[in-house]
């Protein structure tokens, strides 16, 4: 059985396929780890293809037991990593206080909070 992974989009991230074999064939007791890396600006999202056999196939990494495709009768496999662009969330001003208020700065989910620290004090007279 000959088994082809493939990354969609091709500039979202690699496969990484072991025990890789060079022409793509395996045998009924083989079992094969995938492993979907994203590249810098992506995330992984899915597999889909040929993964109705496959546990966790909204894992990363993940086991494709080749005996559990050879009873269907199927020649070839066609798994597809499913990579999406990174979300990326703009820094937000929610508020600035003048001597000592309260400043908030939202940005990647996070709510980053801190006291805004008066000027000096004035000199003793």
């Amino acid at each position: 059985m000959r088994l082809t992974v493939v990354s969609n989009p091709v500039d979202g991230g690699e496969v990484t396929v072991q025990p890789a074999s060079g022409d793509g064939k395996y045998y009924p007791y083989d079992n094969v780890t995938l492993s979907a890396v994203p590249r810098p600006g992506y995330v992984f999202v899915s597999w889909t293809g040929h993964v109705s056999e496959i546990e966790d196939a909204g894992q990363a990494t993940i086991l494709v037991e080749m005996n559990r495709y050879y009873t269907q009768n199927t020649e070839e496999l066609e798994i597809v990593a499913n990579f999406a662009r990174e979300k990326s969330f703009p820094w937000v001003w929610l508020g600035v206080g003048l001597g000592g208020g309260l400043v908030a700065l939202v940005s990647l989910g996070l709510l980053l909070r801190f006291r805004a620290k008066a000027a000096a004090s004035p000199p003793a007279a």
